[in-house]
């Protein structure tokens, strides 16, 4: 008993961290990764800005309070509304902003402790558990897909039901997979099919014969004919409304399709270098634990399977949506992590082969990569938090309930190492003072508050990355009371020209302005 605390402290105790203190300091890291993102008021990640004015209009909207509820309807029919609804409930306890923060904490510890629930049922190396933590804020963080981050962690616990009815395949667990799969859905379409297709592998995997294949896909037949009525919906809706954009397909098969395994922990490697060596490092960490391939459990395998397909299948952007692959990076890490075993010798006997340097440093790579990993995302935080806090004083100033232009012509944040972090930052002026901000996403499809087909703005997807080709007469320049640009240099007098008001430049702070449109002869 006297010998039992002093391991803690020895070359014994890191060459078997999993148990014990070590696992202390893995729940620490976790916990910490969550709390980081209070560091600035806002996050620097692109399209959050864009979900929480989704949320504000949505509560205005149902509350009466909206000034345009003649352009909108609501839209219940939807795979965001797990993410969007829970915001809505938030919001009436704490500032939209906070909420969050609060959800993305939270799919964020679900993703881990649904990561380590997957890891436990295959069977997989319990020392490769911290490669869960840096993955939730990768490529699908930093773009801001806040409803797919949300659905990330109930995907997983969805597969880890699915591998349970594979091996027991009973009416109980089906009818919970079938309600389950229901809730996936409306959390987020993508993560809904790639869970299903991954339960239908485990059955095929497990039955090898077509009528027991046949016999136990019921709650997967269930949530296919879900998917199709809404796919050919959104189809049709698409077509009709948003017209040719609708039909475009871009595959990207390019050099940046070859990154796809750094978009694990950053956006684009080639544009975040630091991150290069702390990528090669996750990788590599399982050949210096000595990890073995998992061949005792085949399913172990079926994630990362699926994952190479989408890698080198799937388009980039196809109906509108974008970063069609890129954002399954999330589950990269965690699925390479579940294809490797435990060795079933580590301690005395790594020791007496003489590797145990190798084991030593195999097990203290993995911690001190992601307390460096999460401690360039807090120097990013803090900074952003400077940085960003220029256009706070433009709200300041800005009367709430009125419609405005979002021209941002410089969108990227130094502090943050994202170059596009401001390209929709002005919707948090809707978010949070309930205006109306264009370009929005009520556009598309999967949002919750849509703009009804004969409300469709001018102002259409593309034009936020080219507030360059503003047009007075094309863009309908007289519905809007406020322009919020991002630009270093002042814009010419002539960008504004009409004949319908006056714009004037109201505030300017940091690189930010703020214009305001005033004496309108027509038009509002």
């Amino acid at each position: 008993m006297s010998s039992q605390p002093s391991r803690f402290w020895t070359k014994d105790f890191l060459l078997n961290y999993p148990d014990g203190l070590g696992r202390f300091g893995f729940y620490i890291i976790v916990l910490y990764g969550g709390l980081m993102l209070w560091f600035a008021p806002h996050l620097p990640i692109i399209d959050l800005p864009q979900h929480a004015a989704q949320v504000a209009l949505f509560r205005d909207i149902l509350e009466g309070q909206s000034k345009w509820p003649e352009l909108f309807y609501i839209n219940y029919f939807t795979p965001y509304l797990v993410g969007y609804g829970l915001v809505f409930l938030l919001s009436y306890l704490m500032p939209i902003a906070a909420t969050f923060k609060v959800l993305l904490a939270l799919g964020y510890y679900g993703f881990v402790y649904a990561c380590v629930l997957l890891r436990k049922q295959f069977g997989s190396d319990n020392r490769l558990d911290w490669l869960f933590i840096p993955s939730y804020f990768g490529f699908a963080y930093i773009f801001g897909f806040f409803t797919f981050l949300l659905a990330a962690p109930l995907g997983l616990l969805f597969i880890a039901l699915a591998y349970r009815y594979a091996h027991q395949p009973n009416v109980r667990f089906g009818i919970a997979l079938a309600f389950a799969s229901f809730g996936l859905f409306f959390s987020h379409g993508l993560v809904f099919v790639f869970a299903n297709i991954i339960g239908v592998m485990f059955i095929v995997l497990k039955h090898r014969q077509l009528s027991k294949i046949i016999g136990t896909l019921y709650p997967y037949i269930i949530a296919a004919t879900l998917f199709v009525c809404y796919i050919l919906i959104r189809i049709k809706f698409e077509v009709d409304v948003i017209g040719d954009a609708a039909n475009k397909i871009y595959w990207g098969f390019n050099k940046g399709r070859l990154t796809f395994p750094f978009m694990s922990f950053t956006r684009y490697v080639q544009d975040d270098k630091i991150m290069l060596p702390i990528g090669i490092g996750f990788f590599i960490a399982p050949l210096l634990l000595k990890s073995h391939l998992n061949s005792k459990n085949i399913y172990a395998f079926v994630p990362l399977t699926l994952l190479v397909v989408i890698w080198f299948v799937i388009p980039s952007i196809a109906l509108t949506s974008s970063s069609l692959y890129q954002r399954f990076a999330i589950f990269l890490l965690p699925c390479y992590g579940f294809i490797f075993c435990n060795p079933q010798h580590l301690g005395a006997a790594a020791i007496a082969g003489g590797n145990s340097l190798r084991t030593l440093l195999g097990n203290s790579l993995l911690p001190l990569l992601c307390c460096v990993f999460l401690g360039i995302q807090t120097e990013r935080l803090i900074k952003f938090a400077h940085e960003s806090a220029a256009f706070d004083e433009l709200l300041v100033v800005v009367e709430p309930h009125q419609r405005a232009l979002s021209l941002v012509f410089e969108k990227d944040s130094p502090a943050a190492a994202s170059y596009d972090a401001y390209l929709h930052y002005p919707l948090w002026y809707q978010a949070e003072k309930h205006g109306l901000v264009d370009f929005n996403f009520a556009i598309f499809l999967p949002q919750v508050v849509r703009f009804k087909p004969s409300a469709m703005p001018a102002v259409l997807p593309g034009f936020e990355w080219h507030p360059e080709e503003f047009n007075w007469v094309k863009h309908q320049g007289y519905l809007y009371r406020y322009f919020f640009v991002r630009n270093s240099k002042l814009l010419p007098v002539s960008f504004f020209d009409n004949q319908q008001c006056k714009v004037n430049l109201v505030k300017s702070a940091g690189i930010w302005q703020l214009y305001e449109s005033t004496d309108c002869v027509s038009g509002q």
